[in-house]
């Protein structure tokens, strides 16, 4: 009986405490520190429930704490945030790897991705109806993360060293890498859906599980639509600025003499078709 007494004394406490708050929403420490509170509480419920079943069927300690739990998702989100922007700072916009076509920044974002996916999956809320709407926006705070990323890369682009009429290969170059941050971004939300393994809890709803799955569905590709579409913009337009240039390579490669080398205008040619040619392949496959 002493154990089952002290959980009782743990669920009343925790109720006690979150009652006691007097502003919701939590700032981040207090929230962050609720979340421990519960992890321990879960882990306490789960060896007590071992030790003997019967003790824990009607106390559910877990649903104390339902009042924060919206607060926690948005403390997830802040932390996110506040880690992208660090990251896109100390971004010197250079292939990680030869073989890689992003920088650092996007490493990163997958790393808080995954960061993202390790919460959902410690939280493992009992009730399923409440579940799939903490799941839907925490789904849509990962969506807004990574908009913010792609937005905040973006900027990048109006760098004075990134803009301009200049066939120079390290612009080039670093117009692409952007490109391909945004767009291995964008890649990494087909995942998520399985790595917070949404279908096991779709099979755990009373009712509309096949309208929960498009709910998903549809954040998912609205985000991807949006940021493809600031990616395809700007190729557009970049294309556009550097047109004279290209004419005037075009016209100075089919005026040329043998005697004259055409190795610099056709390699500019060459890294801004490529650079075109590479994101567009990276969008499309990956």
């Amino acid at each position: 009986m002493g154990g089952h007494s002290s959980t009782v004394q743990l669920s009343e406490l925790c109720k006690f405490c979150i009652s006691e708050e007097k502003s919701l929403p939590l700032d981040k420490a207090t929230s962050i520190f609720y979340y421990q509170a519960y992890l321990a509480c879960r882990q306490i419920e789960k060896y007590a429930s071992m030790a003997n079943p019967s003790v824990l069927e009607t106390l559910n300690i877990w649903m104390c704490y339902e009042p924060v739990v919206g607060n926690w998702i948005e403390t997830a989100c802040i932390i996110c945030k506040e880690r992208i922007k660090e990251a896109v700072a100390s971004d010197t916009v250079v292939r990680v790897t030869d073989g890689a076509h992003h920088s650092s920044s996007a490493v990163d974002v997958a790393v808080f991705l995954h960061q993202s996916i390790a919460f959902w999956k410690s939280l493992n809320w009992p009730d399923a109806e409440q579940a799939f709407g903490y799941a839907l926006a925490h789904f849509q705070n990962i969506c807004h993360c990574t908009e913010d990323y792609a937005k905040t890369i973006y900027k990048r682009l109006n760098a004075k060293e990134l803009t301009g009429q200049s066939f120079e290969r390290d612009k080039i170059e670093k117009v692409c890498i952007i490109f391909n941050n945004m767009a291995h971004s964008c890649n990494q939300l087909n995942t998520v859906s399985e790595k917070l393994d949404m279908d096991s809890l779709y099979k755990r709803l009373s009712r509309g599980q096949g309208e929960a799955k498009k709910s998903f569905d549809r954040l998912r590709e609205s985000t991807k639509e949006d940021i493809e579409h600031r990616i395809v913009t700007f190729v557009e337009e970049y294309s556009q600025t550097l047109a004279p240039e290209i004419r005037m390579f075009v016209t100075s490669i089919m005026t040329t003499g043998h005697e004259t080398s055409t190795a610099l205008e056709v390699n500019c040619l060459v890294i801004i078709v490529s650079c075109r040619n590479w994101e567009d392949t990276t969008i499309s496959h990956g």
